[in-house]
């Protein structure tokens, strides 16, 4: 299946939000108990609209349909504070395509290294970073105020953005 990545537009919220949302909610199977907070979606628009210089979106495509969603933010290491994909598009490659596009823009933002967080209990998710070439770092889980979820932190060199999985 042909994923397109491609910057994210101001007309793409709605469908980026509701990705996030839906992303989101698939937490509570490895996290029994675990909900969505009441105000995640204002949290999301806020985080969309708020216009960073140093931050990217990405959304990517599947027969001309947004069905995930990356953003980073620049600086030394870049951070990928995002990458949620539709659940029902799960497994067709649109993670990767959206990790590799991702790194390639960190990248040539002038990053050489990236990281991000990570849910402790998303094994799926560790998983598909570890086999990208992140590596956990050893800072202690911290919890996240606003998920209240552990959250375990990972790195990764961006020197050859093409060893991805």
């Amino acid at each position: 299946m042909d994923v397109h990545a491609r910057p994210a537009e101001i007309a793409d919220e709605d469908e980026v939000v509701a990705i996030i949302l839906a992303a989101m909610d698939t937490y509570r199977r490895w996290h029994p108990g675990w909900t969505v907070p009441a105000d995640a979606e204002e949290r999301e628009r806020a985080r969309w609209q708020e216009g960073n210089p140093t931050s990217a979106w990405l959304v990517g495509s599947v027969e001309e349909r947004i069905v995930g969603v990356s953003r980073w933010v620049g600086g030394e290491p870049a951070s990928l504070s995002l990458l949620m994909i539709d659940p029902k598009h799960w497994h067709l490659g649109v993670g990767r395509a959206l990790h590799e596009q991702t790194l390639a823009g960190m990248r040539r933002m002038g990053a050489r290294a990236a990281r991000l967080s990570v849910p402790k209990a998303n094994l799926r998710a560790r998983d598909f970073y570890e086999r990208g070439a992140w590596q956990r770092t050893e800072t202690p889980g911290v919890i996240h105020g606003w998920l209240g979820l552990c959250m375990l932190q990972y790195t990764r060199t961006l020197g050859d953005v093409t060893d991805t999985s």
